[in-house]
C-alpha cells in the first residue's frame, strides 16, 4: 500500500530545518508511519521556489497515494497557489495573504542568514507574486489555517478575513513562528489525510 507525502514549504529568509519542522518530522516518524515528510530548502527567488515545489510534486505523484502541503508565512502564500491549482489539501501556518506587499519591503540586495546566500528581489519578483495571488479563496475545503494572534509580521485580521469559511485554528498570543505548532500535529494530519 502506498504511503502519503507531506511537503513542508518554509517562509522567506527561513530554513527547511527550523525547530518546529524538526519537531513535526519527529512526530510523524513516530506517530504516523503511513506518512513521508519532506522539507525542501527553497531557492530565495519566488518563482524558482514555486518551480521547485511543483517539480517535487510532479516527481512524486506516482509514488505516493496522496500529496499534501504545509506552508509557513510566504511558504503559505506559495502553498495556497499550488494547492488551489492542483486541488491539494493544505495547512497554512501564519500565512501571508498578499506576499507581494511584504516583499516590496525587500526590494534590492538581500542576504539569507540560514544559507549565507546573497540575492536580490526585483520588480519582476513582485510581478510574479502578484500573478500567483489566490483571491478570492474559492475551494475553502482545501485549507486549514493555523494562526496566532500575537504574530508580529502579518495582520491576523486580514488573514482571518481572507480565509473566512476555511477550517481555522486561532490562538491568542504566540508569534509569527507559531509557538508550539507540534501540539497541533494530530489535528493537522487528520485534516490533510484522514478527512
Amino acid at each position: 500500500m502506498k504511503r502519503d507525502l507531506l511537503i513542508n514549504i518554509h517562509g522567506f529568509l527561513s530554513s527547511h530545518e527550523s525547530e518546529k519542522v524538526i519537531q513535526l518530522r519527529e512526530y510523524i516518524a513516530t506517530q504516523r508511519k503511513d506518512i513521508e515528510f519532506i522539507s525542501l530548502q527553497l531557492p530565495d527567488k519566488p518563482q524558482a521556489a514555486v518551480e521547485l515545489i511543483e517539480h517535487t510534486i510532479d516527481d512524486n505523484e506516482e509514488i505516493y497515494s496522496r500529496i499534501a502541503l504545509i506552508g509557513h508565512s510566504l511558504g503559505g502564500y506559495f502553498a495556497a497557489h499550488i494547492a488551489s491549482r492542483r486541488k491539494l489539501k493544505c495547512v497554512l501556518v501564519n500565512p501571508l495573504v498578499r506576499g507581494y506587499e511584504i516583499l516590496c519591503e525587500f526590494l534590492g540586495d538581500c542576504h539569507n542568514p540560514h544559507t549565507g546566500e546573497l540575492f536580490d528581489i526585483t520588480e519582476r519578483d513582485i510581478e510574479y507574486l502578484i500573478s500567483i495571488n489566490v483571491e478570492p479563496v474559492v475551494e475553502k475545503q482545501l485549507f486549514l489555517v493555523m494562526l496566532q494572534l500575537g504574530d508580529e509580521i502579518i495582520s491576523p485580521e486580514a488573514t482571518l478575513a481572507h480565509y473566512e469559511g476555511c477550517a481555522q485554528i486561532v490562538e491568542p498570543g504566540g508569534c509569527h513562528d507559531f509557538s508550539g505548532l507540534v501540539n497541533h500535529a494530530d489535528t493537522m494530519l487528520k485534516f490533510l489525510f484522514d478527512s
